[in-house]
């Protein structure tokens, strides 16, 4: 299920200068070049400011020395990759994920696995490791020996965590996170 925003509640629930109207509506996310009517787009590469130019979105996130060539509305934040991923999740929300692990999981005998978290097929967990509440750890996922997922993150396929990585908060994870790092949100 898709979200409907206008430009004046994004811009309110990101911290987003917006030059434009604020009742204009949103509802899905593209490419400068595929973009339409009630679309979103996102220049976070001056080498696109030519697509820019010509785009057909509704609005496009960009950074401040480029919201005066926007040709239309412009939600204007110094990271524009970052802001346009966060309001991506609010247009495009994941779907729901079922409690439980799945048959063809391996869960070590030592980790621990909050009720709430769902875990794919193939999806391994190792000794000591801990999946927190409400975590997705995707098919073919691996979580080494002391890794810890923080609450309502989500691993999506073939994600790779190493021993005593770390998650903290709400993060999603589309591919491997190296050892001892600290990933929060």
């Amino acid at each position: 299920m898709q979200g409907d925003f206008s430009l004046g509640e994004l811009a309110v629930r990101f911290g987003l200068a917006l030059r434009g109207e604020p009742e204009l509506r949103v509802s899905r996310v593209a490419t400068l070049a595929h973009a339409d009517s009630g679309t979103l787009s996102f220049l976070a590469n001056p080498r696109y400011r030519k697509q820019m130019e010509a785009t057909r979105a509704t609005a496009v996130l960009v950074d401040p020395d480029h919201a005066v060539d926007c040709p239309v509305a412009a939600l204007i934040d110094p990271n524009p990759y970052l802001a346009y991923a966060r309001i991506a999740a609010v247009l495009h929300p994941a779907a729901p994920m079922a409690a439980g692990i799945h048959a063809t999981a391996v869960v070590a005998a030592g980790a621990r696995v909050a009720a709430s978290a769902g875990i794919a097929p193939l999806a391994v967990i190792e000794e000591d490791a801990e999946i927190g509440e409400r975590v997705f750890v995707g098919p073919g996922c691996i979580v080494q020996r002391g890794a810890r997922v923080g609450a309502d993150s989500r691993l999506i396929a073939r994600v790779v965590l190493y021993p005593g990585v770390r998650i903290a908060g709400v993060v999603t994870f589309l591919s491997e996170v190296g050892a001892g790092q600290l990933v929060a949100i």
